[in-house]
């Protein structure tokens, strides 16, 4: 059985050395600059055969990130596994047993803090339309105990198959979709179909169904990858009217984008790898893209980060996995992490995360061997800092100033420190030093990012 496990925390540094006597600066991160190798483990697989399509996530007032997925193709196990803020693997539960499907899935945390969780299939084989599709489950913040909504049931026969769902709640109504009959259909609420209204229904040859709340408008908007006309990521608004469509130059498989809204400010965006296989760019729902890499990559992924941040994770078979967080106007990156294959890598599949509290779990679906599972990484932010060395005073002593920034956003309230001097910056990013004629490392920590440090040698 393959079981989600957490890796420990990648803690990661930005290091550089300045020679100064004179103001001298490091330089800002661009897509072009060269990306941060990150060495660390992978879990063991304990099965073979995962044979799941897609997993689900959400986290829930405490921090706690719930992820769903399933084991098994004919009476699959739907399982919950719990991770705390820092990556930690909490505790897992049983959602249910004998369930037939290993389709879709979603997951949403409602109004009231509880959670509900969506799948395709049926709690037994060979049950009416009426009794299968995508069914719903229940639990209460904490998870763990899951009971399923014998009440709330739709979709029927073409629920039932469908690989793909998405779900968000919008002052408390529910908002669906599932990928049937090549296009995806979406469902308001929890009510049973009803033959007179059926769900309308979006695209067509989509191979996907993931829905994104812009968190201004709330705006429901759905993006899935195509393979109509040249193909591409079809993304419309279809929620509470439809909105304009708009294709994305993406490539073609399931794993070359994905969507995603922001915690605060408007926007819906699709992180994707071109259609030509030589970059991945972060479009803006409507107009707009910004470049977050070059290269040959084939996966591409996007999740939301605090503040209006959007996090981008990407990758490719032969070099494993890269992640970056966007600046709060989402128009800058921070410096690119770049997580090694793992020996006997042989693929990556699509892959999901979740950054809301600023650092960023990745769950993609590797290949090692022959195994092929679902992995789990944890990483944080990184700072960058960079110096401004004044003119040295008549004691021999410069005043070095200290800027820190996250993609171009000042840091207030980092601690900046170099031997037995410590600093907090200011609203701007800025704190002041005063050091003598040596070689100093002046270091950088905040909450939820990376400890940075920069090394400065004063003549």
């Amino acid at each position: 059985m393959i079981r989600l496990r957490a890796l420990a925390p990648v803690v990661l540094a930005t290091a550089a050395a300045v020679t100064a006597s004179t103001a001298t600066a490091a330089p800002s991160h661009s897509a072009a600059a060269k990306p941060i190798p990150v060495k660390t483990g992978y879990p063991a697989v304990t099965d073979t055969a995962w044979v799941g399509q897609e997993i689900a996530s959400a986290r829930t007032a405490d921090g706690v990130l719930h992820v769903v997925w399933i084991q098994g193709s004919n009476g699959s196990t739907i399982h919950e596994d719990r991770f705390s803020p820092a990556g930690k693997l909490l505790g897992t539960s049983t959602v249910a047993t004998g369930w037939d499907g290993n389709g879709g899935l979603a997951l949403v945390v409602q109004a009231d803090g509880s959670l509900r969780l969506l799948v395709a299939g049926g709690y037994q084989p060979n049950l009416p339309p009426s009794q299968s599709g995508v069914n719903s489950f229940t639990a209460p913040a904490t998870g763990q105990t899951w009971t399923r909504d014998t009440s709330a049931i739709w979709g029927g026969t073409l629920g039932d198959d469908s690989g793909q769902l998405g779900a968000v709640e919008v002052n408390g109504t529910l908002v669906s979709s599932y990928a049937a009959a090549g296009g995806v259909r979406v469902h308001v609420g929890l009510g049973p179909d009803d033959p007179n209204h059926p769900d309308p229904v979006y695209g067509t040859d989509l191979g996907g169904a993931t829905l994104s709340e812009d968190a201004k408008t709330q705006a429901v908007v759905l993006s899935a990858v195509t393979i109509a006309g040249n193909g591409g990521t079809f993304v419309q608004q279809v929620y509470p009217t439809p909105g304009a469509q708009q294709v994305i130059p993406s490539g073609l498989s399931a794993r070359s984008s994905g969507g995603t809204a922001r915690t605060a400010g408007p926007g819906v965006y699709v992180a994707y790898a071109t259609s030509s296989s030589n970059a991945v760019r972060l479009a803006r729902y409507g107009g707009g893209s910004i470049a977050i890499t070059a290269g040959p990559h084939v996966m591409a992924t996007a999740c939301a980060g605090p503040d209006g941040r959007v996090w981008v994770v990407w990758g490719n078979d032969n070099d494993g996995l890269f992640a970056t967080r966007t600046n709060k106007a989402v128009t800058r990156i921070e410096p690119v992490q770049h997580f090694l294959p793992p020996k006997d890598n042989l693929g990556v599949g699509e892959t999901w995360c979740a950054g809301d509290l600023g650092p960023v779990d990745v769950f993609p679906i590797l290949a090692i061997g022959a195994a092929r599972g679902v992995y789990h990484l944890h990483t944080v932010p990184r700072l960058t800092v960079t110096l401004s060395v004044g003119p040295k005073g008549k004691n021999g002593k410069r005043t070095v100033t200290v800027h820190v920034t996250d993609a171009g956003d000042p840091v207030k309230g980092a601690t900046v420190g170099s031997g037995p001097q410590s600093k907090k910056t200011n609203g701007s990013g800025v704190a002041k030093l005063t050091l003598g004629p040596g070689k100093h490392t002046i270091s950088a920590l905040a909450p939820t990012y990376a400890k940075a440090s920069v090394s400065v040698t004063l003549g």
